[in-house]
C-alpha cells in the first residue's frame, strides 16, 4: 500500500514542480507585478517555482508552468503525459487523492539555462516528530523549457524503486540481451498494447507452455504412468510395432497375403487405433503451416524440422512453432525458403493428405470399435480407462488430441476458414484440405 501512495505523490509533486516552473516563465516573459523580464528566468528558476507551487497545492499556478505540448514522462507510468490537457486531469486525480501534507524536499538542483536537474525526496508530516522522510521517496527529475516561452516542454521523473534486487538486475541484462537483440523494439514492454507487442506476450505464454509441456509430461510424475527417463522398455516394444503398422499399411498386407517388409506384431486395437487416428492429424498440420498467413516468413526447413518432430516424436515441437509464428519478423533479414509447391493450398500434395487422412482417421475409428474381433466391447472399454489412468505414452496421445483441437482452431481462425471447420476436430481439418483445393482448382481452372 505505501509504494503506491508513495510513487503517485513523487509524481504528483514533480508535475507540480514542472508547473511550476512554468509559471515564472511566463511571469517573466510578460512584464508583472513582480517586474521580472524573461531572460532572467533559468531552468532552475522555473523548476524551483514548480516545486514551491506544488508544495503549496496551488495546482492552478502549477499547470501555467507548462506548455501546452508539454510532454511528462513519470516512469512509473507506462505511457506519458502528452499535452496540457493530460497533465491537468492527472494533477485534478492527484488533488482528490494525495495527503495536504505531502511535501517534496529538493536535495540538490543544478540547471542555469534550459535544462535543469533535480535530487529531491518526499517527507509527510508526524503526529510525532514533524516532517519525516517517505520511505522510498528518494527520485531524480529532468526538465526542459522553452527557450522562448520559459514554460517547461518536457519532464522525467524516476522514482527510487521499493524492491531493490541489486547484483541480480546485472545478472537479468545478461538474460534478457539476446531476446532484445532477436526481437528488437517489440521486446519494449511500452509496445504491449500495440498488436505486435499482445502477439509478443502471446509468443512468451507459448514458450512458457512448451516448457511445461517438457517438464509435465515428459520429465514429471505428475500425470500417470513412467516419466521419459523411465520408460519401460514393453512400452518401447509397444510402440515400434504400432509404428511398424504406420497406418494399417502391415495390417492390409498381411490380410491380403502379401509379404511385409517389417514384422505385424498386434497391440490392443484401441492402443493402434488411437496411435493411427493421431498420426493421421499431425499430417495434416504439414499443409497447414505451408498455407498459415503468420508463419509466411517462418523458412520452409525449419517448418519442415518442426513438423517431423511433431509427427514422429512428440507435440512439443508444436508448441514451440505456435509461438515462433506469432513474432515473424524474426526473419525478416533472412533468406526465407518457401515450402515445394505441390504442399500449399489447392495443390495436389495438400489434397492428397487431406484425403489420406481423412481415410485414416475413419478407419482408426472403426478399428477403435470392432478391429480384432477377439476383443469384446467392454475389453476395450477397460482397456481404455485402464491405460488413460496408468500409461503415460497413451495419456500423452489423449492429451494430444486435446491440443491439436486448439492448434487447429487457432490457425484455421486465421485462415479465415469456417467455423464448423476450425471447431470440429480433425475432420474439420480435412474438409478445410479437400474444399479449398476444389474451390482453387476451380478458380485456376
Amino acid at each position: 500500500m505505501l509504494r503506491p501512495i508513495i510513487s503517485t505523490v513523487v509524481v504528483v509533486m514533480l508535475k507540480t514542480r514542472t508547473l511550476c516552473g512554468n509559471i515564472l516563465t511566463c511571469i517573466h516573459a510578460r512584464p508583472s507585478s513582480r517586474g521580472i523580464a524573461t531572460t532572467s528566468v533559468s531552468a532552475k528558476d522555473v523548476v524551483t517555482t514548480y516545486y514551491e507551487a506544488y508544495n503549496e497545492k496551488d495546482i492552478d499556478r502549477v499547470l501555467s508552468l507548462f506548455s501546452d505540448d508539454i510532454i511528462y514522462e513519470d516512469l512509473i507510468y507506462q505511457e506519458p503525459f502528452r499535452g496540457k490537457g493530460e497533465v491537468a486531469t492527472y494533477f485534478g486525480k492527484i488533488g482528490e487523492l494525495v495527503p495536504k501534507d505531502i511535501k517534496f524536499v529538493v536535495d540538490d538542483i543544478t540547471g542555469e539555462s534550459d535544462r535543469c536537474g533535480v535530487m529531491w525526496h518526499v517527507e509527510i508530516e508526524s503526529d510525532q516528530d514533524g516532517l519525516v522522510e517517505l520511505p522510498f521517496s528518494r527520485g531524480a527529475s529532468f526538465y526542459r523549457i522553452d527557450p522562448e516561452t520559459r514554460k517547461i516542454v518536457f519532464a522525467r521523473d524516476l522514482v527510487e524503486p521499493s524492491l531493490k534486487p541489486g547484483s541480480m538486475a546485472l545478472q537479468g541484462i545478461t538474460v534478457v540481451a539476446p531476446l532484445i537483440r532477436t526481437l528488437g523494439n517489440k521486446a519494449n514492454p511500452a509496445n504491449i498494447a500495440t498488436p505486435d507487442g499482445k502477439n509478443l506476450v502471446q509468443a512468451g505464454l507459448m514458450y512458457g507452455f512448451s516448457v511445461t509441456y517438457i517438464l509435465v509430461v515428459l520429465l514429471s510424475t505428475i500425470p500417470p504412468g513412467s516419466p521419459l527417463y523411465h520408460t519401460d522398455i514393453a512400452d518401447i516394444e509397444r510402440i515400434m510395432h504400432e509404428s511398424f503398422n504406420f497406418f494399417y499399411v502391415n495390417i492390409g498386407m498381411d490380410a491380403i497375403g502379401l509379404p511385409t517388409i517389417v514384422p505385424n506384431v498386434a497391440e490392443h486395437p484401441v492402443d493402434e487405433g488411437i496411435f493411427n487416428f493421431i498420426n493421421a492429424w499431425s499430417l495434416m498440420f504439414l499443409p497447414l503451416m505451408v498455407a498459415d498467413p503468420k508463419g509466411l516468413t517462418i523458412p520452409w526447413k525449419q517448418k519442415l524440422q518442426y513438423w517431423v518432430g511433431v509427427m514422429f516424436l512428440t507435440n512439443v515441437f508444436m508448441p514451440f512453432y505456435m509461438s515462433q509464428r506469432l513474432i515473424p519478423d524474426i526473419y525478416q533479414n533472412s533468406n526465407v525458403t518457401h515450402a515445394p509447391e505441390s504442399l500449399q493450398q489447392g495443390k495436389s500434395g495438400s489434397l492428397g493428405i487431406g484425403i489420406v487422412s481423412c481415410l485414416v482417421a475413419c478407419v482408426s475409428l472403426g478399428w477403435i470399435a470392432i478391429g480384432r474381433p477377439e476383443y469384446s466391447a467392454a475389453d476395450r472399454i477397460a482397456f481404455f480407462t485402464f491405460q488413460f489412468t496408468h500409461d503415460r505414452v497413451f495419456w500423452a496421445f489423449c492429451l494430444d488430441a486435446v491440443l491439436y483441437s486448439v492448434w487447429q482452431y487457432w490457425i484455421l481462425s486465421d485462415v479465415k476458414a469456417p467455423t464448423w471447420q476450425r471447431v470440429t476436430p480433425l475432420f474439420g481439418l480435412s474438409a478445410w484440405l479437400l474444399t479449398s483445393s476444389r474451390q482453387d482448382h476451380g478458380k485456376s481452372s
